[in-house]
């Protein structure tokens, strides 16, 4: 009947409003979700060109969401950093994903230090999630130089230790010899 098929149709239209509603609610989550990220988000096509980036992206490389529209991906980096590593568009369109530690170039001419993972997208794009890791590189490499002076100043106290003449040992808080220097390894040797 007529009014079965005008009820289907009613019902199919509706159903077909709904599910464009759902849509659009969707990608304005997705919009959001991504516009509020604390880490850098780049959207890029198979040739390199940046389709989209978010605001930390923006804050993070110093140009503006609508500059960043448009470059090439490889523009965000150091062309003599590219050289010696290159990046791993092939491994990216075999599917895999990456997890890279790189400088990013910024607007004027500083860099930043990324981490950044990029994985393709249901559509053959690529997402590059970037997150600075400036001030843990610089902790890092605190870390490393307080080290290395540490042995540099034990070494020198081992040195000056083991060239005097009296017999002096190392005790913990155990009261036990950890480590003598050289007179009394001379003198224990003796006797």
């Amino acid at each position: 009947t007529s009014i079965d098929v005008a009820l289907k149709q009613r019902k199919a239209e509706k159903e077909k409003q709904l599910a464009a509603r759902q849509l659009v609610e969707s990608e304005e989550k997705y919009r959001t979700l991504v516009d509020q990220a604390f880490d850098g988000i780049v959207i890029y096509n198979p040739e390199g060109k940046i389709l989209e980036a978010n605001h930390s992206a923006a804050i993070s490389t110093g140009y503006t969401q609508k500059e960043l529209g448009g470059m090439s991906v490889t523009d965000l980096f150091f062309i003599e950093d590219i050289s010696l590593r290159p990046l791993f568009f092939e491994s990216l369109k075999a599917g895999k994903s990456t997890l890279d530690y790189r400088r990013l170039k910024r607007k004027d001419g500083t860099y930043v230090e990324m981490e950044i993972g990029t994985k393709m997208t249901p559509d053959g794009n690529f997402m590059a999630v970037g997150r600075d890791i400036t001030e843990r590189k610089k902790a890092e490499e605190a870390l490393q130089r307080n080290f290395y002076e540490k042995q540099l100043l034990a070494q020198r106290l081992s040195t000056i230790l083991n060239t005097l003449p009296a017999y002096i040992a190392l005790i913990d808080e155990d009261a036990l010899v950890v480590d003598v220097n050289q007179s009394w390894r001379e003198f224990a040797d003796r006797n």
